[in-house]
């Protein structure tokens, strides 16, 4: 007697355990290897692994006040050395904060060698964004 393996996904699961990432609309059945971040009531609206973590790892957006009275740009060593640009909705230009960030250990590793001009560390990031006493 002759029998085909089907994954243990297709056996064990049903299709209508499917989820949708509302970011790059991805449908898939959540496993162990890429689960899927429920972010609602409803247990099938939320993010997948990938988006999840990138938008956890994204540089956070500035407002214009605390930008210009901590961060200080342009302003030569005082200005925060992990202030940068990046694309706000629209791709307009918008302040970002790379603390908490991949990025974080690179600005830190250049502050280190002094490669970099902005030495400040105005701040504590992310999500309150408190001036450093």
């Amino acid at each position: 007697m002759s029998t085909t393996k089907t994954s243990t996904t297709e056996q064990d699961t049903p299709q209508d355990e499917k989820v949708t990432c509302r970011k790059c609309g991805h449908t898939y059945t959540p496993n162990f290897i890429f689960d899927f971040y429920p972010d609602g009531k409803d247990p099938k609206v939320g993010l997948c692994e990938r988006c999840m973590v990138s938008e956890a790892l994204a540089p956070k957006p500035i407002g214009s006040p605390h930008v210009e009275k901590v961060c200080k740009p342009f302003q030569g060593a005082t200005t925060c050395a992990f202030l940068v640009m990046g694309a706000g909705q629209g791709n307009e230009a918008v302040y970002q904060c790379v603390k908490g960030t991949n990025t974080e250990q690179l600005i830190r590793q250049r502050l280190a060698k002094n490669t970099i001009r902005a030495h400040g560390d105005n701040c504590l990031g992310p999500p309150t964004f408190a001036p450093n006493p």
